[in-house]
C-alpha cells in the first residue's frame, strides 16, 4: 500500500476531481429524465406532480404549470441547460483522469530510473569487476 502511495504522490488530486466530476455527471444524467416526465405528465398532462418532490416545488417556484404550458420554451432550456452541465462535466472529468494518468505514469517512471541510477555498477555490467567484500560476481548473465 505504501508503494502504491508513492506512486500516487501527486496524481492524487486529479482522481479525486475525476471521481467528484464523475458524481456530477451522474446526477445531471438523473435531471433530465424528471424534467421531461413533469413536463409531459404534468404541464401537458394536466397531472398533478407527486408531493414533497422537487417536481412539485419548482412549477410553485417559476408561477405554477399554466404558466410553464405557456411557456413551453423552460422546460427546453432547463434540458439544454442540464445536458450543456453535464457535458462540461464530462469533459472536465476526462481531462482530470487523464492528467491524473499521466502524472501517475511519470512519477512511476522517474522512480525506477531513479533505482536504476543508483544500482552499482556491478549489477548493470557483468564483466565488471565484483565490488561485494567476498570477491563474488552476480549470478545472472545477461
Amino acid at each position: 500500500m505504501r508503494l502504491v502511495g508513492q506512486f500516487l504522490r501527486g496524481s492524487k488530486r486529479y482522481f479525486v476531481l475525476a471521481a467528484v466530476f464523475t458524481s456530477l455527471v451522474s446526477l445531471l444524467d438523473l435531471l433530465n429524465p424528471q424534467i421531461i416526465r413533469f413536463t409531459v405528465d404534468s404541464v401537458l398532462g394536466g397531472l398533478e406532480p407527486e408531493p414533497g418532490t422537487l417536481t412539485a416545488l419548482l412549477p410553485k417556484l417559476m408561477g405554477g404549470a399554466e404558466f410553464i404550458r405557456g411557456h413551453l420554451w423552460i422546460s427546453a432550456a432547463a434540458v439544454l441547460t442540464v445536458s450543456a452541465a453535464s457535458l462540461i462535466c464530462r469533459y472536465l472529468f476526462q481531462l482530470a483522469n487523464a492528467a491524473g494518468a499521466e502524472t501517475l505514469v511519470e512519477t512511476m517512471r522517474n522512480q525506477l530510473f531513479g533505482h536504476i541510477q543508483h544500482l552499482p555498477f556491478a549489477c548493470t555490467c557483468p564483466t565488471a569487476p565484483a565490488t561485494s567484500s567476498s570477491g563474488a560476481r552476480p549470478t545472472w548473465t545477461w
